[in-house]
């Protein structure tokens, strides 16, 4: 993150962001700065995510030996801090997430690269590693979530402070760019904005179909589908992964988006086995992926096309999207993601006849 080079730190009103400076007038402000020490890793991620992509196996290594070491450098931070009135609660839990998280890197992530680069490995054996980097991760991060709340519920001087949500404070904390209004990947496609998309994309996931979703949001079902189309796309397209970010936070938050209140959905019953599959396999989730992206290249409801032959719905599908987002086993297939979308054109090509587009004339 660039910051303002007069700026010194702390809450600045021309952004309305708060930035780490080392110290702490009040239970806010140190809540505040832990955040800013834990929260610095999507940039990083990002360029794993694009090294892995391009097969630089030795600039990921200096990406992670990298984080490594900011890493530490932010535990050191940590311990300048000290404790809140003497409480450390919260002050070692930030300590151990960023131990844990680094001992991950070393460990796991280091390991799953070098078996990518070598190859002749099991695809069962990369999944393992994945999994097991997933659940010590997400382990890690509820305890740092759960310490963040915990400490402002005892320590806030406000009885009608909002709830904090751990990834929503960490954007804040450190100025992010998922609040910036001229980002041009937040802006709405068809008067859907990221919050609408999430919000849809959950209730879609619960049984809604695309109609109702398309009702509901108050626009025609080609307008639905395009913007459908065209937020997946920006989540592909942006590498900082802040769509990713904020369709993870909205996605949680769907109960309470006002245009899907009292709106009752549909049912769909959910092929189980398939969502176990696609959460397990990254190849498989990675085939399903490139068949969407061909079935609408090709003219075809891409959502509908997974629904009807995989009984997944496109919310459940875009759900785990979010966890493959770090995983270098699936940032190493990306490039043969065009060439895999050829195949599944040309299937549709050989079960249907000629593109659908080819029919329309301008």
């Amino acid at each position: 993150m660039e910051n303002n080079q007069e700026f010194e730190g702390g809450y600045n009103p021309e952004d309305g962001m708060y930035y780490a400076k080392g110290s702490y007038d009040n239970e806010i402000e140190y809540n505040n700065e832990v955040i800013c020490l834990v929260n610095h890793t999507d940039e990083y991620f990002a360029g794993l995510s694009q090294a892995m992509q391009e097969s630089r196996f030795s600039d990921v290594h200096a990406i992670l030996d990298e984080l490594i070491s900011v890493n530490q450098s932010n535990v050191n931070s940590l311990e300048e801090l000290g404790a809140y009135e003497g409480d450390n609660t919260l002050l070692n839990t930030a300590k151990n997430y960023l131990n844990e998280l680094n001992g991950l890197l070393e460990n796991n992530y280091k390991k799953t690269v070098d078996m990518l680069k070598e190859g002749g490995h099991s695809q069962q054996d990369l999944v393992a590693q994945q999994e097991a980097f997933n659940t010590k991760l997400q382990d890690i991060t509820t305890q740092l979530s759960t310490a963040l709340q915990e400490f402002l519920d005892k320590y806030s001087e406000e009885e009608e402070e909002e709830e904090t949500d751990f990834f929503g404070d960490m954007h804040m904390g450190m100025g992010q760019k998922e609040y910036d209004p001229n980002n041009p990947f937040l802006q709405p496609i068809h008067g859907i904005s990221i919050e609408d998309y999430a919000a849809a994309s959950a209730k879609l996931a619960n049984g809604m179909t695309e109609d109702e979703v398309a009702k509901a949001l108050g626009v025609e079902r080609p307008q639905w589908d395009e913007a459908n189309q065209l937020w997946q796309q920006r989540m592909q397209q942006d590498t900082d992964m802040t769509v990713i970010g904020l369709f993870g936070q909205y996605f949680g938050m769907a109960e309470n988006h006002p245009k899907f209140q009292n709106v009752e959905g549909g049912s769909f019953e959910t092929n189980e086995e398939n969502l176990a599959k696609i959460k397990e396999d990254p190849a498989f989730y990675f085939e399903l992926t490139a068949g969407m992206h061909a079935a609408y290249n090709y003219g075809i409801d891409g959502a509908q096309w997974l629904r009807d032959n995989y009984g997944l719905s496109l919310g459940e599908f875009q759900g785990v999207a979010m966890q493959w987002a770090h995983s270098p086993v699936y940032a190493a297939m990306i490039p043969q993601l065009e060439a895999k979308t050829k195949e599944w054109e040309a299937k549709f090509a050989e079960e249907m006849g000629g593109n659908v587009a080819d029919d329309i004339e301008f």
